[in-house]
């Protein structure tokens, strides 16, 4: 007897568009690098078509399964007729069902969408606004402050004579001030202040006195708290968070695509176990029926048509855990991408519609590390961490100076019975003013700023330790990952030739089962060991894959071969050696 090894393409209702279950070994072609994302990302899922017309597993076979029974009852009936059609209908409603409203969809569209749609994304990208923010209000410490004030006094008195009341005395007196003012303070550590004020008074409203004066103060400090250096360490804190946050945005990408790529072949792979689950009840379906012919010619045993039976019925348990797997599969894939911003929700559903191109280049792993000490983001977080370190290194190691500051101030004033000879007199050499000096102070054991700085020594040696750390870490990563395409190129190989002689096996053992040579058991057991052959290809080819996605990811060169555009903050300031 002639075996056939019928290969199901799984489409959304039952007929895969994948390859056969035993595919032939392909070569990936090189992945391209591209400066910015080129591809377009569709605005609605309608954009995705399919290729095939979709038909029912009814509408292939014509069979009415609305009368069916249950799978338990099945397996144990005799109207094989009725066995089958209520099995593959049971198969077809627990598999095809939400696949009929499916999408295709490829990898790239795939990572569009969750570029476009991941709400994780969405919410990493505010951590740099508000750093951004940061960074301009780091700059309000030097923003100038304006005052002004207004105000206005009124007093009356009487003098009484307490002999003759006619003989009272009033009076009142009043006043009136303004005043305008700016201060601030310089990077360089300087205090300023500039300020005006008019004072208009009198005893009697029709004599009324102005004064009106001028002040200008300036206090430079001459150590502790001198120099742009120092006083500018909150906005360069504040720039290097802003660029740590955009690298930790970068490796949030990096781990995203990874994922959604992950994701895409772990659903494809669960579609192809699926596929390769139904084949294997075909297989079974095929054999019980050839069974139960011998046995009705009496050249088999009730024993052996038992045992196929309870092989089909396996196969079935198979078939239904697979399909679990699948929807599973395809729910972490969609979270990835967000289902939520589709009028169906999470009624949407995908299916893949790129194969698996496995790759066989040669991996240099010196290269390789190379490559991921120029691009991983963690370990440029690292290094931004270190030059933060450094600038709290020069900020304590200020705050042990003592307090130095010259200041110095130039005032005029002057009095006059109206407004402009009062401002006239301001200007003459006689009603200028100065006085300069300097002030010292100094604690006499200054723990709390010996203590900073030791804290911020320490901070800097674990930030340099970290940096190694950090490089150790890479090294691990790309090896391990380097190790793991190795092995798993090894394995796509072993498990072809381990399916192919399988599949030889199996053919073996149903030609001899066919001429009496052999039992049902034996028949049973060789076409297992061909699924899980087939199994364990599929999955080393996946595995592959992942090896490779798990290099791009350890290198950090996934976005670049996905053809996304990766954030490369400048450095924004020279950090000065203390």
């Amino acid at each position: 007897m002639k075996v056939t090894c019928v290969t199901y393409a799984l489409t959304l209702c039952g007929v895969l568009f994948m390859p056969n279950v035993y595919a032939q070994e392909t070569t990936l072609p090189p992945l391209t690098v591209s400066d910015s994302l080129t591809t377009a990302v569709p605005e609605t899922l309608t954009t995705f078509t399919l290729t095939e017309p979709v038909t029912t597993l009814a509408e292939q076979t014509g069979i009415d399964y609305s009368n069916a029974t249950h799978i338990e009852d099945v397996i144990t009936s005799s109207d094989l007729a009725t066995q089958t059609a209520t099995i593959m209908a049971e198969i077809d409603e627990l598999t095809s069902g939400p696949m009929r409203r499916g999408y295709g969809i490829t990898v790239e569209q795939a990572i569009n969408l969750a570029l476009r749609n991941n709400i994780g994304l969405k919410i990493q990208y505010l951590t740099p606004q508000t750093r951004q923010w940061g960074i301009e209000g780091s700059w309000g410490e030097f923003d100038p402050t304006f005052t002004a004030s207004v105000s206005a006094s009124h007093t009356r008195s009487t003098t009484t004579d307490d002999d003759d009341s006619s003989n009272d005395v009033s009076s009142h007196s009043f006043g009136n001030n303004a005043m305008i003012g700016l201060s601030g303070f310089l990077p360089t550590g300087t205090n300023y202040s500039l300020s005006a004020s008019m004072k208009r008074s009198g005893i009697q409203e029709e004599s009324p006195w102005f004064d009106s004066t001028a002040n200008f103060s300036v206090t430079q400090s001459l150590l502790k708290g001198a120099g742009t250096d120092v006083n500018m360490i909150s906005i360069r804190t504040a720039e290097n968070s802003y660029c740590s946050s955009l690298y930790q945005l970068q490796n949030n990408l990096i781990t995203l695509v990874t994922n959604v790529q992950n994701a895409y072949w772990n659903l494809y792979i669960a579609i192809r176990a699926l596929d390769i689950q139904r084949t294997s009840y075909n297989l079974s379906l095929q054999q019980t029926q050839q069974t139960m012919e011998l046995v009705r010619v009496g050249r088999n045993t009730m024993l052996d048509l038992q045992s196929a039976r309870a092989e089909l019925a396996q196969n079935v348990t198979d078939v239904i855990t697979a399909a679990s797997t699948v929807k599973t599969a395809e729910l972490t894939f969609m979270q990835l991408i967000n289902p939520e911003v589709y009028p169906e929700g999470w009624n949407t559903h995908f299916y893949p519609i790129d194969a698996p191109v496995l790759k066989g280049e040669t991996i240099n792993v010196d290269d390789r590390v190379s490559l991921a000490m120029k691009l991983r983001p963690d370990l440029k977080q690292a290094m931004i961490d270190f030059d933060n370190s450094e600038l709290t290194v020069m900020q304590t190691a200020n705050g042990l100076l003592p307090k130095l500051d010259f200041f110095t101030d130039l005032s005029s004033g002057g009095s006059y019975n109206s407004f402009v000879g009062t401002v006239r007199s301001n200007m003459e050499p006689d009603q200028f003013g100065w006085s300069a000096g300097f002030e010292f102070s100094q604690k006499l054991q200054n723990r709390n700023a010996i203590a900073s700085y030791a804290q911020a020594q320490i901070g800097r040696q674990y930030a340099m330790d970290s940096i190694e750390n950090m490089r150790q870490t890479i090294q691990m990563d790309v090896r391990k990952a380097a190790i793991s395409i190795e092995s798993a190129t090894r394995r796509v190989e072993t498990t072809r030739i381990t399916r192919e002689l399988r599949e030889l096996e199996y053919a073996a053992e149903v030609e001899k089962f066919n001429v009496s040579r052999s039992i049902q058991l034996l028949v049973n057991q060789a076409q297992r060991d061909l699924t899980n052959a087939a199994l364990s290809e599929a999955q080393a080819q996946i595995s592959l894959i992942a090896s490779y996605l798990a290099l791009y990811q350890a290198e950090a060169s996934t976005l670049q071969r996905a053809g996304i555009k990766p954030i490369a903050p400048r450095s924004i300031y020279q950090t000065k050696n203390n």
